[in-house]
């Protein structure tokens, strides 16, 4: 029960926050201005409602999926949860329950935010063009969205179980690297580009979504390092608090 209740609380933290609403209203906004002005339009010749054309805009939106799970990282590392943790503590629950917990929290809150961009993009394609073979999208959003924030989870979790505040700084360079492309295994935004521009569309903008094995095995690999991050550090830590 007591676990029930840290999560309700940890929830009703970092969803009604005013950074999260702030964040949460400038993704979706940016997400709708992209299928306006970008996806509509079709990637390289292919159909806007193309799993590229999808994959493009997901490689888009991604970089502001990744620094609201961030921000979410900070809260675990402030000096103020600092405080927090000292009188949850008290309840007698074990350090790596609490870590754990923390960090299911800071999931469902990437995967509701992740929920409400999506369910932008279905709504317009169902408005704009007619479209509801949504299913079609599972593969991009697994293979662009899942990796990328697990890797980055365990790298801000990593970072921020040295220094809290080195993650301020953590933020704004995994935003330009991903929107850039640059060290693209981490985005897979150049890799994906790349891929389709090597390629010519066919059968009226319908190119099949043949995605090299290469590409899927350093994207599992990405999220693979990003599980052993989060393990490490939630061991890390609870080596720490029970030497205190």
């Amino acid at each position: 029960m007591n676990n029930l209740k840290i999560m309700k609380y940890e929830m009703k933290r970092l969803l009604f926050s005013k950074v999260y609403l702030v964040l949460l209203l400038i993704t979706g906004w940016f997400s709708y201005n992209v299928l306006k002005t970008k996806t509509i339009y079709g990637l390289n010749d292919t159909a806007p409602f193309s799993e590229w054309s999808y994959s493009s805009f997901l490689l888009d939106v991604n970089p502001f999926l990744l620094v609201i799970v961030l921000m979410f990282c900070t809260y675990i590392f402030s000096k103020k949860e600092e405080a927090v943790r000292t009188i949850t503590m008290t309840t007698k629950i074990k350090p790596t329950t609490y870590f754990c917990l923390k960090s299911i929290t800071i999931a469902v809150g990437y995967l509701l935010t992740v929920a409400i961009v999506i369910a932008i993009s279905f709504i317009f394609y169902n408005r704009v063009f007619q479209f509801n073979n949504f299913g079609q999208f599972v593969q991009p959003i697994f293979l662009i969205l899942i990796p990328s924030v697990l890797f980055v989870l365990g790298m801000g979790m990593f970072i921020g179980n040295i220094n809290g505040n080195l993650l301020y700084i953590f933020i704004p360079i995994i935003f330009l690297i991903t929107n850039s492309g640059a060290l693209s295994i981490i985005s897979g935004k150049s890799l994906v580009n790349s891929i389709l521009e090597s390629k010519v569309a066919y059968m009226m903008g319908n190119l099949a979504f043949n995605i090299p094995q290469g590409f899927v095995i350093s994207r599992i690999s990405l999220g693979v390092i990003g599980i052993l991050l989060i393990v490490s550090v939630c061991k890390a830590y609870n080596k720490s608090k029970n030497k205190v």
